[in-house]
């Protein structure tokens, strides 16, 4: 029976989808859009990166320690 951690897996992440989404950045000289477009940048780019090589869990942290750290290397902080 592997339908069973699917739907854990798929429960999973509706919940996260729908807890605050994804993490917000300030830069003094980007307005919205400009954050949204480095954003999905460095998004794409950390995804692309970790790959499938880890667990489901791991992978999601890793991809957002990868895009804070590109965020950060734009110019952005966290709000």
């Amino acid at each position: 029976m592997r339908t069973k951690p699917l739907i854990v897996l798929a429960a999973a992440a509706f919940l996260l989808c729908g807890c605050g989404g994804r993490e917000k950045y300030t830069k003094a000289d980007a307005e919205l859009t400009q954050e949204e477009r480095d954003y999905d940048e460095c998004d794409w780019e950390a995804s692309r990166s970790v790959g499938s090589t880890v667990k489901d869990g791991d992978r999601i942290e890793r991809i957002e320690e990868l895009v804070d750290k590109c965020m950060r290397a734009k110019g952005y902080r966290k709000r």
